[in-house]
């Protein structure tokens, strides 16, 4: 059976404003400054909604508890993978293909919605619908974003155990210690950035597995779900892929995911903002050095200038391991 769709309204759903990533066209410094800054205030808007819905950690004492340097305060806040990733992929459902009998707006479609509920249970080919192409380059972006986020978490992981420490605890929860909120947030706004370039091998060699698959899509058992190969795609909000039967956009991000249980009484950042002896010269090094992106040198130059501060040392390293 040849369905034949004589209209098809594609549009899609803009990003919610807090989780734009953008830069201005400016170039060098302060360009680079815009881009980390929206990253980073898209994750805190995030994190702040998580901690909304959660129990509402107390920051009233956040100063004071600055001097408990090394993260021995209690993790009283749990942070989403998802929270800690700009989310800037569209949205786009059956309707946006032609895959439904009525769009979001209403219009109803000649396509009858229980001929397409037949032909999905039918399994039958995309293409014999609507437009394949346009369905799997919408596939693409989905993958291509979920890989990212991947590589970020990876990235993210080892920064946080060269900075302080990270273990998964019995409920799967990753703990961080050595850190807080504040530095995590940085952190991860870094590791977005740094994810752009897709380096770990596995989540390379499956991305371009997905991306090279030519393997006809079909519907499968819905008209929301398409089928191509050991690739599943739903067209829901927010959209859900899978990859060999590993989430890669949806449950977790390339197969990975996770939460984080961090502190938020205290951070590197605002221990060195709060130290009386803080050097100005060791702040604006770590906020220049955030500015360009490098959260990973960034934080342990707080983290240097802080433990340097307690102990009255003036002197601050650039914020690489191992010198002073």
């Amino acid at each position: 059976m040849r369905l034949l769709v004589t209209s098809l309204l594609l549009f899609t759903l803009a990003v919610p404003a807090n989780a734009e990533v953008t830069s201005d066209t400016g170039t060098g410094q302060t360009a680079g400054r815009d881009k980390v800054m929206s990253i980073k205030k898209s994750i805190e808007t995030k994190v702040s909604d998580t901690r909304s819905r959660g129990s509402e950690a107390s920051r009233s004492t956040s100063s004071k508890r600055s001097g408990t340097l090394g993260g021995n305060t209690s993790l009283d806040l749990t942070i989403p993978a998802r929270a800690l990733i700009p989310d800037d992929v569209e949205y786009l459902l059956a309707a946006d293909f032609g895959l439904a009998a009525q769009d979001r707006g209403g219009w109803i479609y000649t396509t009858d919605q229980a001929a397409l509920d037949q032909a999905a249970k039918s399994g039958l080919r995309v293409s014999e619908i609507t437009d394949e192409a346009q369905v799997r380059d919408y596939l693409h972006r989905v993958a291509m974003f979920g890989a990212r986020a991947g590589q970020a978490q990876i990235i993210l992981n080892n920064w946080i155990g060269r900075i302080g420490s990270l273990k998964k605890s019995k409920t799967g929860d990753y703990e961080v210690s050595g850190l807080g909120a504040d530095d995590l947030i940085t952190l991860a706004a870094g590791a977005w950035i740094q994810a752009e370039e897709i380096t770990d091998r596995r989540i390379r060699r499956d991305l371009d597995a997905i991306l090279s698959d030519k393997t006809p899509c079909r519907l499968a058992g819905e008209a929301s779900t398409i089928s191509c190969g050991s690739i599943v795609l739903k067209l829901t909000a927010p959209p859900a892929l899978q990859y060999r039967q590993t989430d890669w956009f949806g449950g977790a991000f390339a197969g990975i995911s996770g939460s984080y249980k961090v502190s938020s009484a205290w951070s590197w950042q605002r221990a060195l903002e709060d130290g009386q002896s803080s050097s100005s010269f060791a702040r604006v090094t770590a906020d220049e050095l955030e500015a360009r992106g490098d959260s990973f040198d960034a934080t342990m130059t707080r983290k240097q200038a802080a433990e340097r501060s307690r102990t009255n040392k003036t002197s601050v390293g650039t914020g690489k391991p191992g010198q002073q």
